[in-house]
């Protein structure tokens, strides 16, 4: 099946044989490890504590790391660390808010780990950070918790901020569904 020039992507794959994507796909798993990873993490598509456990475990392990990135490593390490919130934004958070919360939140609570452990001169490490920051407001806009918890949990989270990044929670407060005035009152009162 020969493309036609102005074919995109996606709906040239859509023609194609489902079992021969699936080759190409076992293919590509088998000499990719991100490949492979993302197809074990669709097996967990139901099994949200599971897919919740893998990602605490790739957490944890990173915390536990001591190899350093130095300024030319920084944005590969920037990377990696976008690409798990992203994958915990679009893989977790839609099966299970609370979850990706937890998981946003504890990488958040790490940041001292990714900036001693990185030349973040060009601050990709900081916007990794303030990424997460913005995850865990749409994670936490899709939890079930009464609103008065999100205050007290903002806070904290902002208050324990040694590197200066966190203040994305403070900026993008709206985008969580709560008023700017419920975040400011609770911020103010400490």
């Amino acid at each position: 099946m020969a493309q036609s020039p102005d074919e995109d992507l996606e709906a040239f794959l859509r023609r194609q044989d489902a079992g021969e994507l699936v080759t190409v796909l076992l293919e590509l798993a088998e000499d990719h490890e991100a490949v492979h990873a993302r197809l074990a993490r669709m097996q967990l598509a139901d099994r949200a504590d599971k897919l919740a456990a893998g990602f605490k475990k790739t957490l944890s392990g990173w915390r536990r790391s001591t190899r350093f990135y130095g300024y030319r490593e920084a944005r590969e390490f920037s990377r990696m660390l976008d690409g798990w919130l992203d994958q915990v934004a679009h893989e977790l958070l839609p099966k299970d808010p609370p979850a990706a919360l937890s998981r946003f939140e504890a990488f958040i609570e790490a940041d001292a780990a990714w900036f001693d452990r990185a030349d973040d001169s060009d601050g990709v490490i900081g916007d990794a950070v303030r990424a997460a920051c913005l995850h865990w407001l749409q994670a936490a806009a899709r939890c079930k918790s009464p609103p008065g918890v999100w205050p007290e949990r903002l806070l904290e989270l902002y208050q324990a901020d040694q590197y200066g990044e966190r203040e994305e929670l403070l900026r993008r407060t709206s985008i969580s569904g709560t008023s700017m005035t419920a975040w400011h009152q609770a911020i103010g009162s400490s």
